[in-house]
């Protein structure tokens, strides 16, 4: 099932990086992977970045955003319809992370990025290609994330930069107590 377009675009200059790092910072706690990445018409991209981009094209970031109405009206982050993926509740789709969390599931499950139209032409005649408009805001949104890990019951924190993704990039260590259990990662 393809999720259609919306009827227009956010301009880029109208999301801002607080929307953008709803969208980032869900899709990481999703799953989409900082590595590995998928071949598009505009180059090679890691998936947390067409992910964010997507997620830009299709509601600004918005948790709240509605496409249509009824129960297939598109809801959320990265527009669900209820009526095309039944297993998501419409409480969960207006949730950011619940929502990145279903379409995280969709994506690796059925069609991939070709499930939402605004991806790759290559992916029909149907796609309207909008995501590339939105590949260096989500780039940034990804790279001004911060990424947690916390030593198992001494409170002690490793902070990462995702922009230096790679052996030798910044890490840094400071207490921390977090109450949000996706800050919590333990290294065995």
């Amino acid at each position: 099932r393809v999720i259609p377009a919306p009827a227009r675009a956010p301009s880029p200059k109208n999301v801002s990086a607080d929307e953008e790092s709803t969208c980032a910072e869900a899709a990481y706690k999703a799953g989409w992977p900082m590595d590995g990445g998928t071949q598009t018409e505009e180059g090679d991209y890691r998936d947390i970045i067409i992910a964010v981009a997507i997620g830009i094209a299709e509601s600004s970031c918005n948790p709240g955003a509605v496409y249509g109405s009824g129960s297939c009206a598109a809801r959320g982050l990265w527009q669900i319809e209820e009526c095309y993926w039944p297993d998501v509740s419409e409480t969960c789709v207006g949730q950011a992370q619940c929502n990145a969390d279903a379409a995280f599931n969709y994506v690796h499950k059925d069609d991939g990025f070709c499930a939402w139209q605004t991806f790759d032409y290559d992916c029909g005649k149907d796609y309207v290609d909008t995501w590339k408009n939105y590949i260096s805001d989500a780039q940034a949104a990804v790279a001004d994330l911060k990424i947690t890990l916390q030593n198992a019951g001494t409170g002690e924190c490793l902070a990462a930069d995702a922009s230096e993704p790679h052996n030798g990039g910044a890490v840094w260590q400071f207490h921390c107590n977090s109450a949000n259990a996706y800050d919590d990662w333990y290294v065995e």
